[in-house]
């Protein structure tokens, strides 16, 4: 079965239509960042003083203690130590 993503923006099909992540993805947010500046809607800026991910990472760690084997919390730490 295929449908449309509900935010519009992708085809998809079956369970991983419009997977939410909740990670804060600072890599992806850095690069989007460079091309807004890159075309001019903004002034450059340090985004590093603005991002946080510490708060993520306690919460992910502390879920992982509490449910090692978890697949999810497994799946999300490893994304979390690729792109953070």
């Amino acid at each position: 079965m295929r449908r449309e993503c509900r935010a519009g923006t992708a085809r998809c099909s079956g369970a991983d239509c419009c997977r939410n992540n909740p990670d804060p993805d600072k890599q992806g947010t850095a690069a989007l960042k460079d091309s807004i500046v890159e075309l001019g809607y903004t002034e450059d800026f340090d985004i590093d003083s603005k991002f946080n991910t510490d708060i993520y990472k306690n919460a992910l760690d502390s879920l992982l203690a509490e449910n090692p084997d978890d697949a999810v919390y497994l799946e999300q730490k490893k994304h979390f130590d690729e792109f953070e």
